[in-house]
């Protein structure tokens, strides 16, 4: 199943995985009508893992319940990474009942397509035969030789390429933003040092891997202090690569998760604010003051598409 560089231009090798085999022969046929197309078609998630182990898929299509388990038991020994590569795409059909139970659980490599979207998947799919669908990945590294071969590692999973200075890598990396940038330190013009800390700089969440000939710990240290995602030292192992950026990648998404929360969550201590301070002046007879409050209040409650839970709290307020 594993393509050379030929075959990587015009196929995507694509799991799919269904109890019912008439409803997935169909599907099979209406994605191989489209575009060029490999697909392995099992039954169950144990006969499916045993081909994900030993072959590198484009993509895995799966329905919530697999027969033997359900695609969200399925989906985190994929994450594990301890089966084949985490950040494969995940593609589940579902109805929209379980759409509804399915939402919470998703991760940024995982997306949802109702029953018979056949249309929706076969479009995201395209996206992924021609790149689009892919994470971009910057490798500034002044050995060609060494950067080649990092690109050729990556370029089954990711959209890579290479920079062979500091001032290249800078002007692709503010061309493009890359999802992650691999960042040699011994560069000729600008070194990596300066390198990292102009594009932390100007995107301070940028994910950045550092690659050093060097295992001095306190290098590392002040490297990570600096805002580097991690570290690999030099002769990389190409084989482990590509699983070290989607370990980059997922640590990076969940720090911006994070802070994604923490935001939402003094933003909605603004509105409490707002409609405490509304209560409070309407109390006093302020009915002019309530209601500039109010507006506010409506302003920032549509502009943030709330929650029930989140509207109940705003309702218990005026208890």
């Amino acid at each position: 199943m594993a393509c050379d560089s030929a075959s990587r231009e015009s196929n995507l090798d694509i799991l799919l995985i269904d109890p019912d085999e008439q409803r997935s022969l169909h599907i099979a046929q209406e994605l191989a009508a489209s575009f060029e197309v490999r697909i392995a078609e099992k039954t169950s998630a144990r006969e499916a893992l045993g081909s994900f182990t030993r072959a590198r898929f484009d993509a895995v299509i799966v329905r919530q319940d697999l027969g033997d388990t359900d695609c969200w038991r399925l989906i985190r020994m994929i994450r594990s990474g301890r089966f084949g590569f985490a950040a494969t795409p995940v593609f589940v059909f579902c109805s929209r009942a379980e759409r509804a139970a399915l939402l919470p659980l998703l991760d940024a490599d995982t997306q949802l397509l109702l029953e018979g979207e056949v249309s929706a998947l076969r479009d995201a799919l395209l996206g992924l035969h021609d790149g689009r669908g892919r994470r971009a990945v910057l490798v500034i590294e002044d050995e060609p030789e060494a950067a080649r071969a990092a690109v050729a590692a990556l370029e089954k999973y990711y959209r890579a390429e290479a920079a062979g200075s500091g001032e290249d890598g800078l002007a692709r990396w503010w061309g493009r933003r890359h999802d992650l940038v691999l960042l040699d330190l011994r560069l000729p013009g600008i070194p990596g040092h300066e390198v990292l800390r102009r594009m932390l700089l100007e995107e301070p969440g940028q994910p950045v891997i550092v690659l050093t000939a060097y295992d001095a710990i306190d290098q590392h240290r002040d490297l990570m202090l600096a805002g580097a995602v991690d570290f690999l030292s030099k002769p990389v192992d190409l084989h482990v690569l590509p699983e070290i950026c989607a370990m980059a990648l997922r640590n990076s998404a969940v720090l911006s998760n994070a802070d994604r929360s923490a935001a939402c969550e003094e933003a909605m201590d603004e509105l409490v604010g707002r409609v405490r301070a509304a209560q409070y002046t309407l109390e006093r007879g302020r009915t002019a003051h309530a209601a500039q409050h109010l507006r506010m209040a409506v302003f920032e409650s549509r502009s943030r598409n709330l929650s029930d839970d989140e509207w109940a709290r705003l309702a218990s307020e005026f208890d």
